[in-house]
Order: structure tokens, then sequence, then C-alpha cells
């Protein structure tokens, strides 16, 4: 049965807010531009960057999307700072963000921002560049294992083949790896293209980090191995195209119709009105629509729409109050049953 996360990636390349560029005879670029493009297309709109060698094609790409007014880059030398940038970033919006360094001990530095994200449920995509199949175990100077290295911590993790359909096949990629595909036939339909597989990829990772089927959101690694040449100039033009446009960005703990669901500690009832007590550690800038129907899932009853609430929330939730009074259908709590 095919999963129901992937059905929208068999037209790859249509939808997404630019034209796609012609080849730029790096795969590593090519494979970059699919990437980020699908992201985007998804909803993502901050990533976070440490330089490096072997990440650079995601680096230029970045920059690119940044040029079209696409995306929010942020440049940080150190990783640790990108990491807690990256996780900020996500708790402020409820919207993953990507960060991406390069190869070798540089990702060890995203460790603690994982791990936070792993304990409070926050959505992070973590990219971390690699050196191909055939350049690792060889003692090379600050190289390490990078797939596993946050461990149970991760929703999903990744080592995903260098781009290139040959670049696959000599990788010998093993059996489950992402990337794996078929002999390819005559007609074509048999080995997935780069850029279905970065589609795919980005949507597996957008559903694992906001908890889209297992409601348990974090982080995400994806491991991308890259060939020399590592980057070649691109240039991206936005689309003119109307249905080419990037959907609402998800949010986190798996919510399909807009309106996240956290923890209810409780009603804090003052008077004639009561405030919604939202405890969680990663709060969202909500609408009046989405605050209404975190409200009504809460506990819906007869009085649904009847009463005026507030929207506060608990210091764990990274915000001081929303500002919207919303029609709610909570019955009012008294104030010995409450809980602040």
């Amino acid at each position: 049965m095919p999963d129901p996360i992937l059905t929208d990636t068999a037209a790859v390349g249509e939808g997404l807010p630019f034209t796609s560029p012609a080849a730029t005879g790096s795969p590593a670029t090519d494979f970059s531009v699919a990437l980020l493009g699908a992201f985007v297309s998804r909803g993502i709109r901050d990533i976070v960057v440490s330089p490096g060698s072997r990440s650079q094609a995601l680096a230029l790409v970045a920059a690119e999307l940044e040029r079209l007014g696409l995306v929010r880059l942020h440049v940080r030398i150190d990783e640790r700072g990108a990491g807690f940038l990256a996780l900020g970033l996500a708790v402020e919006t409820g919207v993953p963000a990507l960060v991406i360094c390069t190869s070798g001990t540089a990702v060890a530095n995203l460790h603690p921002a994982v791990l936070e994200a792993h304990h409070s449920g926050v959505p992070l995509i973590v990219l971390t560049a690699d050196r191909p199949v055939e350049l690792r175990g060889i003692r090379s100077n600050q190289t390490t294992v990078q797939t596993g290295l946050f461990g149970v911590a991760t929703r999903l993790c990744l080592d995903v083949p260098a781009p290139g359909a040959a670049a696959i096949a000599a990788a010998g990629a093993p059996a489950g790896h992402a990337g794996d595909a078929t002999e390819s036939r005559a007609d074509g339909a048999g080995r997935s293209s780069d850029a279905v597989r970065a589609a795919e990829l980005a949507a597996r990772s957008m559903d694992a980090a906001t908890g889209g089927r297992s409601l348990d959101p974090g982080p995400v690694q994806l491991n991308l191995a890259f060939r020399e040449p590592l980057s070649a100039p691109v240039t991206l033009e936005r689309s003119a195209d109307p249905a080419a446009t990037t959907t609402e960005p998800p949010l986190s703990h798996g919510q399909t119709d807009g309106s996240p669901a956290f923890a209810v500690s409780g009603d804090v009832v003052t008077g004639d009105q009561a405030a919604l007590v939202v405890d969680g550690g990663c709060a969202p800038s909500w609408s009046p629509a989405q605050a209404r129907g975190v409200l009504q899932r809460s506990s819906p009853g007869p009085e649904a729409g009847h009463c005026s609430r507030r929207c506060r929330a608990t210091p764990a939730s990274g915000r001081i109050s929303w500002p919207h009074t919303v029609s709610c259908c909570r019955p009012r709590t008294s104030a010995a049953g409450s809980s602040a």
C-alpha cells in the first residue's frame, strides 16, 4: 500500500516556488536545489547555516532562496550556536527550522540542541553533509560516523547516498537506506530520480519532525553524502506559475486543521471570563481561529461557542500571553477545580 505521506510527490518540480534550473554539472547542487525547494514548498521559512566545505551546495542554494524572499537565512559560524538558534526559531514559530552543517566533528556540536528538541518535543530538521561511502572509514582527518550520532533523540535518521544515478550505484548503499532504487528500465519507470528522492525525503522529514502521524514531534537528521564537485554556480528564478505556491507551514503535534494541540492545564477563572492555560515547550503564534480550534477539541460540549476566553501560557510554553479573545466551547470550571 502506498505511503500516504509520499502520494503528492509524483509530479516533482510542479508547484515549486521557483523554476527548475538546468543541470549545473554538480549533482550536489542539483540535489540541494530539489531538496531545499521541496522543504520550502512544505512550509519551511527559516534556514540556519554553519558554513563548511562539504555542505557548500546546500549553503549556496539557501542563499538563493533568501534572495528570492522565500526563506530567512541565518548564518552562524559555530554549530552549537546554530543549533540553538534553529531550536529557538522552531519554538517561536511552531514550524521546523532547518540547520545545515558540514561533515566531520562539526556534527557533534549540534547534539545539545538536538537533545533539547528531543526532550521538549520541538520540530527540528538537521541536514548534515557527509563524505560518500568510499571516503568513509579511511581515517581521514576530522571525520566520524555521523549517521545515528544523535542516538534515540531523533524521530527519523536517514543516511542518504550521494546524488546521481551512477553515484548511487557506485555507493552500493545497503538495503533500507534512503535512495535505494530498482534496476533502471528503458521506459524510465524504474529508478527514482534525485528530484523525486529529494521530495520524498522532505515529505518524510516534515512528517516525522512535526509528529504528523506519530503525534510525537522532535528532531530529524538527514545525513547527506556529496561527491565532488561539491558545488556549482546556481541562479534561481521565482516561478510565475500561480499554482507554484508554498503551503502554510505545518504546525507541530500532527494537527491537520491548522490548530495545534498542546496540553491544556486548565481554566483560570477571573470574574465572567476564563483563560485557557497552555502548557508546552513549542507554542506557535496562534491566530484566533487556531486558538478556537484548540479550545473546541479540548472539551467539546453543549455550551460550545457561548463564552469568551482569553488564551494564556505557562512559562514553559515560551510565550507570555496571546492577545486573542475567542469564542470557545469549554464549560467554565469552578475556582476550586481549576489549575494554573
